[in-house]
């Protein structure tokens, strides 16, 4: 019995400590899910704040480009419009016939074929009398990242081109702010420009996951901008992101040792205080009621014993007695 009970109290407490290890791993894991939510919702932010300044930006450079429609004198205003890097009109043959501005890197001439650039694609696309923006891809004017405005009318297309310089040194400052990478793609995942040189990645997965491993691993989040007709991708290194569970994935094993430890030392002392001192107080009452009933055998007069006895020796008599007389009863009857 006594063993029994210790052995389901020590049974309990490595019961315990197993249960409380199973909660500190399934707290460990909810954290390092929640670290992650929390990064994967900062990054979200993030694209929203880029997106929005880069909507902002296509609507003031589309206003522009509409109020410069409706000007007179094309060649005199285009100084003024410090966004627009190259301003010119292409023939219905894809071909510049006319130069109104030209960035000083520009490499277009008059007479320039824009027949097999994608540029030459997207004024052959263009329907009449309405404004039209461009995918952002690299410019045949500088092979630079650039956004092309254009209106077509009488055969002939007005076009602005936008370089992106100023975007992408933008897009530099918010990745060395949130310590991350922010690539500028093309809606299928090409990446069109990183904020960090070299970087090993040059299309976007397409299974959609939110990790990848390059130099090393990454928390990745993306979105395609209609505005832009482009996409935006933030990559957060997942050291960064595990800064915090690092620590705490130092010191488990450590904490569970001392977990282990005191339940140990409980197990120990309550042996000691408890569960020992227990065990000699049941002997000492084993022992008790064994000298009582010895003292209870010792105590009973010889008398008694005499009287036990011949009851004991009458119970013995009795069947024959009773035997005699019903034989007896027989012969008076005959």
């Amino acid at each position: 019995m006594k063993r029994t009970i210790r052995s389901f109290y020590i049974l309990f407490e490595i019961v315990t400590f197993l249960v409380i290890s199973l909660m500190l791993l399934f707290l460990f894991i909810a954290l390092q899910r929640s670290i992650r939510g929390v990064y994967g919702k900062m990054q979200i932010s993030e694209i929203h704040k880029i997106e929005m300044i880069i909507e902002d930006f296509l609507k003031e450079n589309r206003d522009t480009f509409k109020l410069y429609l409706k000007t007179g004198d094309k060649m005199g205003s285009a100084s003024l419009l410090q966004d627009f890097s190259d301003i010119y009109y292409v023939s219905g043959g894809l071909r510049i016939s006319r130069i109104i501005k030209k960035d000083p890197g520009s490499q277009i001439f008059a007479g320039y074929d824009l027949g097999s650039s994608r540029l030459g694609e997207f004024v052959r696309g263009l329907s009449p009398g309405s404004e039209h923006s461009s995918q952002v891809f690299r410019s045949p004017e500088n092979d630079k990242l650039s956004l092309y405005l254009a209106r077509k009318k009488n055969g002939d297309a007005l076009v602005v081109r936008i370089g992106l310089e100023k975007m992408i040194q933008y897009l530099r400052r918010v990745a060395e702010y949130t310590d991350s990478v922010v690539l500028l793609t093309s809606t299928d995942g090409l990446v069109l420009s990183s904020s960090r040189d070299n970087f090993p990645l040059y299309v976007l997965p397409t299974d959609g996951k939110s990790e990848i491993t390059l130099d090393r691993e990454y928390l990745l989040s993306r979105k395609v901008m209609p505005a832009l007709n482009s996409g935006v991708a933030i990559l957060t290194p997942m050291t960064e992101v595990y800064v915090v569970l690092q620590t705490i994935q130092y010191y488990y094993p450590l904490f569970i040792a001392v977990v282990a430890l005191i339940l140990m030392i409980k197990v120990g002392w309550q042996f000691i205080l408890f569960w020992k001192p227990l065990r000699h107080f049941i002997t000492l009452i084993q022992d008790w009621e064994l000298e009582k009933r010895a003292d209870r055998g010792r105590r009973i007069s010889p008398d008694t014993r005499r009287w036990k006895s011949s009851t004991e020796h009458s119970m013995i008599r009795l069947p024959r007695y009773r035997r005699r007389s019903a034989s007896s009863g027989r012969t008076r009857r005959r």
